[in-house]
């Protein structure tokens, strides 16, 4: 697939680490008990849990065709994903602010 970076191989692509995914998780779900729900804080974590969970599918995808117009969709598909991952700890940590002290 082509990407921004030049050619890269579906075998290339780093996909999230299931014990990074496994402590998203906790943190996710503890999030609903933290942080009161106008927060927005679990909401916002839902929506990057979906930009995970596509860029981790973007993989297999591409790893199951050779079809060029296919992979530019799934390239498409994990460079939106990727995106949406990239920013998050910024917009995480000004949800997050009014609720916590961090010293």
């Amino acid at each position: 697939m082509t990407t921004p970076w030049g050619k890269v191989k579906a075998s290339d692509v780093q996909l999230i680490s299931d014990v990074t995914f496994s402590n998203f998780i906790c943190s996710f779900h503890a999030s609903k008990v933290l942080f009161p729900k106008p927060s927005g804080v679990y909401a916002f974590l839902d929506e990057i849990h979906k930009s995970a969970v596509s860029f981790n599918s973007t993989k297999t995808a591409s790893e199951d065709t050779d079809e060029p117009t296919a992979l530019e969709m799934i390239d498409k598909y994990r460079m939106e994903a990727c995106s949406n991952l990239n920013g998050f700890l910024e917009e995480l940590n000004k949800l997050m602010t009014p609720y916590i002290k961090i010293k």
